[in-house]
């Protein structure tokens, strides 16, 4: 994992050390202000805002409309905007969005719910700039943001697992986490042999 940015000042542009390539893992955390209409994350080919690079992935989350935007930025115009799936965050609420990058495509998860499958708008492009910033200037609070590599993060044995079979992998993860969050709230007892299963996947 490269050395984590910690509360970088919004709006946020920074290099991606060896570029957004397969197998490499984007993880961006932080809050929005109550009042907050939406922000953006925007992983470009470049470093350069004017005139702009291409824009592989362009990811405007509407917080007042409760989805996530999806487009890319090729040549001078904007691509097809998909913007599908229910928006799990809103204003005034923490957020963690993370981007993988796979072979044929972007995976998004925002808030440890759902990937979301984003075809790969700037083909056979390597993204080397992410940007992060929240339209309308209010103020958005950056937790941190982190690269990682695929294998680093999820162990060697998923490096040739990707596509569908990564969701799985992911959506137990997530189930096990969710599961884990809702007997600690609420200050259960848990089973012996299920605290161990889910000491095991939080391990692993």
């Amino acid at each position: 994992m490269e050395k984590p940015i910690v509360n970088p000042q919004i709006p946020y542009s920074g290099a991606i050390p060896t570029g957004q390539q397969q197998g490499k893992m984007v993880r961006i955390q932080g809050a929005v202000p109550q009042h907050a209409d939406r922000f953006n994350v925007n992983l470009q080919t470049g470093p350069n805002s004017k005139p702009k690079d291409d824009t592989g992935l362009h990811l405007s989350v509407r917080l007042k409309q409760g989805y996530i935007a999806r487009n890319s930025y090729q040549g001078g115009s904007w691509g097809d905007e998909q913007g599908s799936g229910r928006l799990p965050i809103g204003p005034g609420q923490q957020f963690e969005i993370i981007i993988l990058s796979d072979a044929e495509d972007f995976k998004v998860q925002c808030h440890q719910r759902l990937w979301r499958r984003v075809m790969w708008l700037v083909r056979r492009l390597q993204m080397y700039k992410l940007e992060v910033a929240l339209e309308l200037l209010k103020a958005l609070h950056l937790v941190r943001v982190m690269v990682h590599h695929l294998v680093k993060v999820m162990g060697p044995h998923l490096v040739k697992v990707m596509g569908p079979h990564l969701v799985k992998v992911m959506a137990l993860h997530r189930k096990v986490m969710d599961l884990h969050h809702r007997v600690m709230d609420h200050h259960k007892v848990m089973d012996p042999h299920l605290k161990d299963t889910v000491q095991h996947h939080l391990q692993g």
